[in-house]
């Protein structure tokens, strides 16, 4: 069985990080964080701790932008010990990033498949979704990975021209470039 698949549905149901209690990453989360321009949702710009603690409210589901005694005191930890608050930037991240359990595609040769949308590929997998009958919160909230192999899953039901690379196919490819031709 693919081991991205296997990761996509054995999420853990909720992590700690900082005393925050994380759903597991979802469409929600992604959304969220992305429209209000996180740092911790690019690459290219530096975080702050105003930043993570911000991320770690959407996340917990603990009321964004109330600065609480519990906002105020992380905010000087984080700020007096910046290895602490590396660390909790990197978990976090680790968090937010499960790309490596999302389904892998073999790929495209030019000039095959169709017009590409312009619709965020977010949305994308939540039409997908809902329009196979999983609720709008459920779509929301469903685990970011699941989300992504059940909308697979269906478009693959309906007829798409997708190809899954599963993690066996990747071991083949991988054993099959080692080997060295042999020369006459």
């Amino acid at each position: 069985m693919d081991k991205r698949f296997l990761r996509a549905f054995l999420t853990p149901s909720r992590i700690k990080v900082e005393g925050y209690t994380l759903y597991p990453w979802c469409l929600k989360y992604r959304i969220w964080l992305e429209g209000i321009e996180s740092p911790l949702m690019r690459q290219d710009v530096p975080i702050t701790v105003p930043d993570l603690v911000i991320a770690l409210q959407v996340c917990s589901e603990t009321g964004v932008g109330r600065l609480g005694w519990r906002e105020r005191w992380l905010g000087l930890m984080l700020t007096m010990f910046p290895r602490r608050f590396e660390t909790a930037c990197r978990a976090f991240i680790a968090y937010s990033r499960n790309e490596d359990a999302w389904p892998k595609f073999y790929e495209k040769k030019e000039g095959q498949g169709g017009p590409s949308a312009a619709m965020p590929w977010e949305l994308a997998v939540i039409c997908n979704l809902v329009s196979h009958g999983v609720s709008y919160p459920d779509a929301m909230q469903m685990p970011e990975t699941r989300a992504i192999w059940l909308s697979t899953a269906f478009a693959i039901n309906d007829g798409g021209e997708l190809h899954l690379l599963t993690t066996d196919d990747e071991a083949l490819i991988d054993s099959l470039s080692k080997v060295e031709p042999k020369t006459t």
